[in-house]
């Protein structure tokens, strides 16, 4: 039985409690390693920003590729779209003021924490179209072809412009997150495993 791993409760604070997002900063929380796929979403930046130009991107992590990371920004020319932030020890407080969240990831990629805790603050996410990631976000996310730079970009776009379907992916990546990804449906999990094994 697969039990995938339980958000922390920071990341389930009600929307009320938060302050409005600004819609066109986004952002990504992830480990700046092979594993990911940071690389076409930066490629994606200069394509979002030519429609949107208040676009800005937040990378929350770190890791070994930041040196290839910021050498990227500089060759794209978006130094003043993209912020590396580093290891955020509350990184919900900045996510707070995001208009919606990222998650481009290569197909080693194993369960995606960072994505489910996205989806919990009722952010409208873009996931790589990978069957794990299609296990996170289901039917409440957009999905872009892996390593398209023009598809992220697209499925970002629909959600900076279209307000409504933002709105309606937002709730429903909260729904879902509390459903399948919070403390106590951890917990209910576990105790179905435990009557099984009984």
């Amino acid at each position: 039985m697969h039990i995938p791993n339980a958000i922390q409760p920071a990341y389930l604070q009600s929307p009320a409690s938060r302050p409005a997002p600004g819609r066109g900063h986004w952002g990504m929380v992830a480990r700046l390693d092979a594993l990911k796929d940071h690389a076409t979403l930066l490629r994606a930046v200069p394509l979002v920003a030519r429609r949107h130009p208040e676009f800005r991107l937040t990378f929350v992590g770190d890791g070994l590729l930041r040196p290839a990371l910021e050498a990227s920004i500089r060759e794209l020319g978006v130094g003043d779209k993209v912020m590396l932030a580093g290891t955020i020890a509350r990184p919900w407080e900045l996510m707070s003021g995001w208009g919606g969240a990222v998650f481009s990831t290569g197909p080693q990629e194993g369960f995606g924490i960072a994505a489910a805790e996205a989806m919990a603050m009722g952010l409208p996410c873009v996931f790589t179209d990978l069957p794990v990631m299609r296990e996170v976000g289901g039917d409440a996310v957009l999905y872009a072809r892996p390593g398209s730079a023009e598809s992220l970009a697209e499925q970002i776009d629909a959600l900076i412009t279209d307000t409504a379907l933002a709105a309606r992916l937002g709730q429903a990546a909260a729904l879902r997150a509390r459903e399948c990804f919070s403390p106590p449906a951890f917990a209910a999990a576990y105790l179905r495993a435990f009557e099984l094994s009984a």
